[in-house]
């Protein structure tokens, strides 16, 4: 049998009533609780001196938090959507999720982090220094295979020519 959570407002009557010198049996009647209750929130309270609820971990989630939103979006429209739509729904988004991650080719890349460079105040700096001035991520492509078509003349990229 699963346990129901004492509400808040309980839990202080069951401190005030025995800081009131009544028994648990007394309690446990009055506020309509068991005397296993009442016994187990007054130990917490003495060992803690808390009467909060910990947070308890659960079972993990079936579903993603772009799923419950997706669920969601389907229940609002139809309110009569069955679990099973649901289900299949989901799994041809996530099909057409999938289609759209397909592979294009491979690239090869080099990055290298530029440290902003000190410049010289009131000195006259080249352009190209006062780039290198400001620091950055420079990216540069190494190399490139199997690289899907995609200009109309079939090639890759038609500004680079092999």
């Amino acid at each position: 049998m699963k346990s129901m959570q004492i509400s808040m407002q309980v839990k202080e009557a069951i401190i005030r009533l025995k800081k009131q010198h009544k028994s648990i049996r007394e309690i446990a009647k009055t506020l309509g609780v068991t005397k296993s209750t009442v016994g187990y929130i007054l130990k917490k309270k003495e060992s803690t001196g808390e009467l909060n609820n910990i947070e308890r971990p659960g079972s993990p989630w079936k579903t993603t938090k772009v799923d419950d939103r997706r669920i969601l979006s389907l229940v609002k429209k139809d309110p009569f959507t069955t679990s099973t739509e649901v289900k299949n729904t989901l799994e041809k988004w996530e099909s057409e999720q999938q289609r759209s991650l397909e592979e294009r080719g491979r690239l090869l890349l080099c990055l290298q982090f530029l440290l902003p460079a000190h410049t010289p105040e009131g000195g006259d700096v080249p352009p190209e220094a006062k780039e290198r001035a400001k620091g950055g991520l420079c990216v540069g492509v190494k190399r490139c295979a199997h690289l899907a078509a995609m200009d109309v003349n079939g090639l890759s990229d038609p500004y680079v020519k092999t």
